[in-house]
């Protein structure tokens, strides 16, 4: 019997918890529009399941070995996740002690939380193309161009410096173009 490679149960796991979290992640974000939604009898109910559905997730996502090509993508939707079961806790922690109008203040960070969870979720679960390697040939180290930059920068320096002191425009912006020449020159 031939085994499966890593990378495809690796993307096999991450589909079956991407349904369950992304289901977690849309009740949460019904209940954080605002707080409404907090005000219901049932949510302070929900917001202990969808802590702890948020709690699995970050369990089951610590538990899978991603491929190296997605382990930063991974590492970020795990943290979201944390942060996401952590401040869902304090709101449902305000919510009990002091209604649903004192967790105001919360209920924009929570969002933009629970948003940060949703956004990495999508970057783990979109498979991204490739992006061809471009080959750069290194640069040429050419002497004579440094040193026309050089004189560029010298000359616009001092014309910048006289024009300002002599108070001709002229000079002034003359002064300008040569050190803005001097980069593109060093530049190219």
């Amino acid at each position: 019997m031939e085994e499966i490679p890593a990378e495809q149960r690796y993307a096999a796991r991450v589909e079956m918890l991407g349904l369950e979290l992304g289901r977690a992640l849309a009740r949460l974000d019904a209940l954080a529009s605002g707080t409404d939604a907090l005000n219901d009898d049932l949510a302070l109910e929900q917001l202990a399941s969808l802590q702890y559905a948020l709690h699995e997730a970050s369990e089951l996502l610590y538990g899978l070995e991603p491929p190296p090509v997605m382990a930063i993508t991974h590492a970020d939707l795990s943290a979201a996740l944390v942060r996401a079961r952590e401040l869902t806790g304090e709101v449902a922690e305000v919510v009990e002690e002091g209604g649903a109008e004192s967790a105001r203040l919360l209920v924009p960070e929570w969002r933009g939380t629970l948003f940060a969870a949703r956004l990495a979720q999508m970057r783990l679960f979109t498979p991204q193309p490739s992006l061809p390697h471009e080959e750069t040939a290194p640069r040429e180290y050419s002497q004579a161009r440094h040193l026309t930059a050089l004189a560029f920068l010298a000359a616009g320096t001092g014309a910048f410096s006289a024009g300002a002191t002599v108070g001709s425009w002229p000079i002034w912006a003359a002064g300008i173009v040569g050190v803005c020449g001097s980069m593109l020159v060093y530049r190219h």
